[in-house]
């Protein structure tokens, strides 16, 4: 019996498999290569159909994680031109595109494209640059839509097509323009009751959704008028997908898969003011000088200043500071403040004029290889050619000097690393920078930079240099002992003479005693103390 019906299910499987085949020719009359060449046929013409091109929502970054861009692109006789909102708005780049087979049809851009090309190119660090895909599995086509994938990095991106005379400046320009007056946050609005909020990241397009129970994170691509995220955001009930401008207003708005509709209510804070300034810290050198900045919603804040000599209006989202000349003799600074219930941001502003309020004598503070606190005198000048040097002692009696550079733009003096700073008995004595865990090799130029500022209550003009390795901070400069100039290689390193950590400089005020300045500056390098760890000796004392 069982070899009875052991034979009858082999039989039975073997017309089931008939059975498949037959059902196989049926529905498939054409092979799989056939059918394969034909849906990269159909998909080429789709793409090529559109005379005005397509919009595609686009993002990097594994799983997401990355930016959210949107491109412009036409295709034309195995062409393709793109613009997006990554590049000026006027600008368009070309290539050669293509589709072709890879267990399915796969949309490539198969020679450089300026634009395109530049979210997946790879960088030094990191190697996979922004995790941008330039080739794409064709998951679905539509008449007006087609569903991609990365090939890549996996994430889901859509073309649509756009309507037939579509000025792809102007369709950038309102994006940017919607972009450019959006706030970071909005209050996320159900029936009129805030149910959570939305916090905008205008430089990456990255949109994080919360409730007092849940978040999420998603990048976000531009509209004319909106913006959509990729996959649905599951909010106090609701799914958010495409967000857009509630006309006559503020307002942004999204209607979920029930129809009613969700808003979202800008908060203006006062850090939203800053996107427009561009920075929270101007630099100045002593001339009069009047800055103007475009302030969407300006309006909804207040602004004042601290100090006599900034003079500030308002009209119009029209924001304008009048700075007087400075004829003070040294550096100042003063403030201007931004405010409303939502708070207050303050944005500074120093006048320097280098010659004048920079060259002098100094206090350099820091910590020693022992954690001890040093203050040595130095003097900020120009050599007789007329760069920049500086001078201090070294073991309280040997003179070192090395060459700094200043930028007027930032108020900043950069000290390089791997400079002769002179002799000390018989050693050549050079500037190697570490961290925990790199150091200034002798064939790179790393940078300490030292950014001025003025303040009554730190004592006067002060800097403190910093600077990093591989992203991590620069917290000791060692002045090595070396057995030759110029140096060839590491084993020339005898070892260090001398560790400065955290260096600082104050500049000395002529009308105020030299002991009450050195003793702020004792007070601030305590206080710079508690907040930094020492560093890790990583050489030989020498001395």
């Amino acid at each position: 019996m069982k070899r009875i019906f052991v034979y009858m299910m082999l039989v039975a499987a073997a017309f089931s498999v008939q059975s498949c085949l037959h059902d196989d020719d049926e529905v498939f009359s054409e092979s799989a290569a056939v059918r394969m060449q034909k849906s990269v046929s159909e998909t080429k013409a789709l793409l090529e159909s559109s005379p005005a091109g397509w919009v595609m929502h686009y993002y990097a970054g594994e799983e997401y994680t990355g930016v959210g861009c949107t491109f412009l692109m036409r295709f034309q006789n195995g062409k393709a031109y793109v613009s997006g909102d990554i590049a000026p708005v006027d600008m368009v780049s070309s290539s050669d595109y293509d589709v072709v087979t890879d267990q399915g049809p796969v949309l490539t851009f198969n020679t450089y494209n300026e634009i395109f090309h530049y979210l997946a190119q790879p960088m030094q660090k990191p190697v996979d640059g922004m995790q941008g895909d330039f080739e794409f599995v064709v998951m679905k086509t539509e008449a007006d839509k087609i569903y991609l994938t990365g090939k890549k990095w996996g994430n889901k991106m859509v073309l649509e097509r756009l309507p037939e005379g579509t000025d792809w400046e102007a369709y950038l320009t309102d994006a940017v323009a919607f972009d450019n007056n959006m706030v970071y946050t909005y209050a996320m609005q159900v029936g009129g009751q805030t149910k959570g909020r939305v916090a905008l990241d205008f430089d990456n397009h990255r949109a994080v959704f919360s409730t007092e129970t849940e978040a999420e994170e998603a990048p976000y691509s531009l509209l004319r008028d909106g913006f959509v995220v990729p996959n649905p955001i599951r909010m106090a009930g609701k799914e958010l997908t495409s967000f857009r401008a509630v006309e006559g207003t503020d307002m942004l708005k999204c209607t979920n898969a029930g129809g009613e509709d969700v808003t979202f209510v800008p908060v203006f804070e006062p850090v939203n003011v800053l996107r427009y300034i561009g920075k929270s810290a101007i630099s100045m050198n002593d001339d009069a000088a009047v800055f103007t900045y475009t302030i969407p919603h300006g309006e909804q804040y207040t602004y004042t200043s601290d100090v006599d000599w900034i003079k500030v209006e308002y009209a119009d989202n029209m924001l304008t500071l009048n700075v007087l000349a400075n004829n003070d003799g040294r550096a100042r600074t003063g403030n201007l403040i931004i405010s409303n219930s939502n708070g207050e941001t303050i944005v500074s502003l120093t006048q320097f004029d280098f010659d004048k309020d920079i060259l002098g004598d100094y206090y350099m503070a820091y910590y020693n290889s022992d954690g001890q606190l040093d203050v040595t005198p130095a003097v900020i000048g120009r050599t007789e050619s007329g760069e920049i040097a500086m001078r201090f002692l070294l073991g309280g009696r040997v003179v070192m000097s090395t060459a700094l550079q200043w930028d007027d733009k930032t108020s900043t003096l950069t000290w390089m690393s791997g400079q002769h700073l002179g002799v000390y008995g018989n050693w050549q004595v050079f500037n190697i920078y570490y961290t925990d865990d790199y150091w200034s090799s002798i064939s790179q130029d790393i940078p300490l930079t030292a950014s001025f500022a003025y303040d009554v209550a730190m004592g006067g003009t002060y800097a403190d240099f910093v600077g990093s390795i591989e992203g991590q901070e620069i917290n000791a400069v060692y002045l090595m002992a070396c057995s030759q100039a110029p140096l060839t290689s590491t084993g020339d390193f005898l070892g260090y003479l001398e560790i400065m950590q955290y260096p600082t400089l104050m500049k000395m005020d002529a009308v105020e005693e030299n002991e009450q300045q050195e003793a702020r500056l004792k007070s601030l390098m305590q206080a710079k103390r508690l907040a930094r760890p020492m560093a890790k000796v990583r050489q030989k004392r020498i001395r």
